[in-house]
């Protein structure tokens, strides 16, 4: 489980969010953000193929994932979706040692349904 930050290939936007598997691609492999509050600009474009996934923090909690929302709340443009510039506040708030910089994507797509 951990903190995911998937940024927008469509718009200057990032997607801070929380997932309980080990793998961020995992969560949105097979259905996107399609069921997440989205601004307008990208509401058919949140898919694997429409996100990058920039940072991925596995020891972090949800407690931590509402901290974070609170944190960036100047640059919220739509429930977890906030302007790009957030990922320097970002950064500044999490220590680099939780980051993960690789999950895989060709294995979340592998699997038959969302973990």
């Amino acid at each position: 489980m951990g903190v995911y930050v998937y940024k927008s290939k469509h718009i200057d936007a990032i997607k801070v969010g929380h997932y309980s598997n080990n793998n961020a691609w995992s969560r949105i492999a097979h259905r996107g953000f399609y069921s997440c509050k989205r601004p307008d600009d990208i509401k058919d474009k949140v898919s694997v193929e429409d996100l990058d996934l920039l940072c991925w923090y596995p020891n972090l909690s949800p407690k931590d994932e509402k901290s974070l929302h609170k944190d960036l709340k100047e640059f919220r443009l739509c429930g977890e979706w906030f302007r790009s510039e957030a990922i320097d506040k970002l950064i500044e708030i999490i220590t680099e040692e939780n980051k993960v910089y690789e999950c895989s994507k060709e294995e979340a797509l592998k699997t038959k349904r969302r973990l």
